[in-house]
């Protein structure tokens, strides 16, 4: 963070990474547009806890209707392609099939 804010490009895995887009991230405010979207919304905490990070529930509250989930996976930044993501889709899964009143054995993956 201290190079990107004094405003050095980092290597993020082989990535260049740089401040201009680091300051585009950090100044996206989800929050802001939240009160205006009319559908459903799933926000998945992708963390090494069973619960929601505070960042999130914050998200979460100020859509209209939102729902938190949690699932805990290995650390994936240097392992792209190599972790398991089973929990992240089946999480997502449940909550799309819940959602629209289908079962699991009509929805082909």
């Amino acid at each position: 963070i201290e190079k990107l804010e004094s405003g050095e490009t980092i290597d993020f895995d082989g990535h260049p990474f740089p401040q201009k887009l680091y300051r585009t991230l950090l100044n996206i405010d989800l929050t802001r547009v939240a009160p205006t979207v009319q559908t459903n919304v799933l926000v998945v905490s992708v963390t090494h806890s069973s619960q929601p990070q505070t960042e999130d529930t914050r998200l979460v509250s100020a859509f209209p209707s939102a729902d938190s989930k949690a699932v805990r996976l290995q650390p994936f930044w240097n392992l792209i392609g190599y972790v398991d993501s089973t929990p992240l889709r089946e999480i997502t899964l449940e909550w799309l099939i819940n959602l629209s009143n289908v079962s699991k054995l009509e929805i082909k993956l």
